[in-house]
């Protein structure tokens, strides 16, 4: 957090290797990588297995109108990895408007003053974590309960694996 609000421009390194350079908003709504999005700030890395493209949109479909979204408009062959932070997660059985929908069990809720954070298995096995602003509705999610969860697509980003330095010994 110190170096988001204290820098023009962050360089994230990982095994000396840079990663990504970009300025701290940039670099928190976009990582490039899966490190760089675990690195800054919290996030959720999503296996996204392709059933269908519809335009640029990568689909899985999971069944029972749930689905998992991520805008790809280079088409890259799947499975996708991609992440999705915390705060663009909703929690209730609202519309994913053509986004990601997908239901879930909490496993526990954590009181964090200003916000409340709610750790979600979803049927892969998979935890998310979501946070949300504090209030009676996030307050009262006990660990059991089934959920649904929803984002818009453009909030499901891409990341890859980084490319390995060439070994310079060969």
């Amino acid at each position: 957090e110190e170096a988001l609000t204290m820098s023009d421009r962050i360089a994230v390194m990982e095994g000396g290797v840079v990663q990504q350079v970009d300025e701290p908003r940039a670099l928190y709504e976009g990582p490039a990588t899966p490190f760089v999005a675990d690195f800054i700030g919290t996030s959720n890395l999503i296996e996204l297995e392709i059933s269908r493209r519809d335009g640029e949109l990568a689909v899985m479909d999971l069944g029972e109108g749930m689905r998992l979204v991520a805008r790809d408009p280079g088409a890259r062959p799947g499975p996708l990895r991609i992440t999705v932070r915390p705060e663009k997660i909703r929690i209730g059985d609202r519309e994913a408007n053509g986004g990601s929908r997908i239901s879930g069990r909490v496993v526990e809720q954590i009181y964090l003053g200003s916000l409340s954070q709610t750790v979600v298995e979803v049927a892969s096995g998979e935890r998310l974590t979501v946070h949300e602003l504090s209030d009676d509705e996030a307050g009262s999610r006990a660990p059991g309960a089934e959920v649904m969860l929803s984002w818009p697509e453009q909030h499901s980003l891409i990341v890859e694996e980084p490319v390995a330095p060439l070994d310079e010994s060969s």
